[in-house]
């Protein structure tokens, strides 16, 4: 089945069994699963794709990117930020030594942070809204995958459950704006005449293995 690049790909699945099963080996990168360029070139699995799964209940944006995403800040500091964020330091630091005169005991404050260890201290989180807004919910997936220069195809189960046409055309657009490549696998034994599905897999599909 042809990918195309940098756009949604949908593949609806009428067989329950057929779906179950490759949701399974998607989700434990199964060498049953095979990718290949245009050369027919194969690809390792884990090295092909990122599996999600569902947008709404199994993507969490801060576990996927919260350590990502600091160290993303710190290659975005300039020279004057750092030197900004060391001298706050040196700041607190002091303000710490003086308080620690109160108590009139020989002791000496002697840390010393990276600006690294100060970001890992800080708790970054993406605001609730934007996990409970599908359409929000994806495009900052797919902006902070583009920073973390994913090249991976990323797949999903079921995105027509929170999409409708117009959401679907949106989508493209982000993917394309963030040059991201997505797959979403659908199970839907009625496939209807508005369907935006690419590929259809009928339940009379059959899977022989040797």
């Amino acid at each position: 089945m042809p990918i195309g690049h940098h756009n949604l790909t949908l593949i609806t699945v009428q067989n329950r069994s057929l779906y179950t099963n490759w949701l399974v080996e998607f989700e434990q990168y199964n060498e049953k699963i095979h990718f290949s360029n245009e050369l027919n070139e194969l690809f390792e699995p884990a090295k092909s794709y990122y599996w999600l799964g569902d947008l709404m209940l199994t993507v969490d944006l801060n576990k996927l990117f919260q350590k990502s995403i600091q160290d993303i800040m710190i290659e975005f500091l300039s020279d004057e930020e750092q030197s900004q964020i060391m001298t706050t330091n040196q700041q607190i630091q002091s303000l710490i030594l003086q308080n620690s005169y109160k108590l009139d005991l020989p002791i000496e404050i002697t840390s010393s942070f990276t600006i690294s260890q100060i970001y890992k201290k800080i708790r970054f989180s993406f605001f609730d809204s934007v996990e409970i807004t599908p359409l929000e919910k994806i495009e900052t997936l797919l902006k902070s995958f583009a920073l973390t220069h994913n090249e991976k195809l990323l797949v999903f189960t079921n995105l027509t459950h929170y999409f409708d046409s117009k959401d679907f055309d949106k989508l493209n657009e982000l993917l394309s704006d963030y040059d991201q490549t997505a797959l979403s696998i659908e199970f839907n034994q009625s496939k209807s005449s508005d369907d935006h599905s690419d590929y259809l897999i009928d339940e009379d599909f059959c899977l022989f293995e040797s």
